[in-house]
């Protein structure tokens, strides 16, 4: 049945947060709120419904401890869950996809890949952002109304394009 489930961007971020230490609801919104590298607004409202669901598609596993006097659900991943994570972190972004925050996600999750693995993801990922270089023109071409926005724009997400591919590169050396 988990192969007919969709997984929603969330719910892997909360599986790949998981996969580097056990944590409650409560610890993954103090990462959401305070995370430089994670920026996501998410709820509780969201967040412990997701977590209950991957817990009830066996992904997650809890335990309650106890944190002083207060009760409290603390989720650990699941070999399933490795497995799910995995499967995500091996699939490069495509098109438009393709952004810095999305890059950090996954690049901050890579422990759960083997050293070919990521070399095989990363130098997919660089493929795939130089599709997008090389369709950059085409979008400036296709967006048929002159501005210097749009032009200051095109030049930026070249640049970022660019600084992806250096940075994934210096990841390909480790």
């Amino acid at each position: 049945m988990e192969a007919f489930i969709k997984t929603t961007e969330l719910e892997y971020v909360i599986l790949g947060l998981v996969s580097m230490n056990d944590f409650s609801g409560y610890d993954i919104k103090k990462i959401f709120d305070k995370s430089y590298i994670i920026r996501w607004s998410a709820s509780p409202g969201s967040i412990y419904p997701a977590l209950k669901r991957l817990e009830k598609r066996g992904l997650l596993k809890s335990k309650r401890i106890l944190d002083g006097k207060i009760p409290k659900e603390v989720y650990s991943i699941t070999e399933e869950g490795k497995i799910k994570i995995k499967e995500w972190l091996k699939e490069p972004f495509k098109g438009n996809a393709i952004t810095r925050f999305g890059l950090e996600l996954k690049l901050l999750f890579l422990h759960n890949l083997t050293n070919q693995e990521r070399k095989v993801f990363l130098t997919r990922q660089i493929e795939e952002i130089n599709k997008c270089i090389d369709n950059l023109p085409k979008w400036k071409i296709e967006m048929d109304v002159k501005n210097r926005y749009r032009d200051m724009l095109y030049e930026e997400k070249l640049r970022e394009f660019k600084q992806n591919i250096k940075f994934i590169e210096s990841l390909l050396e480790i």
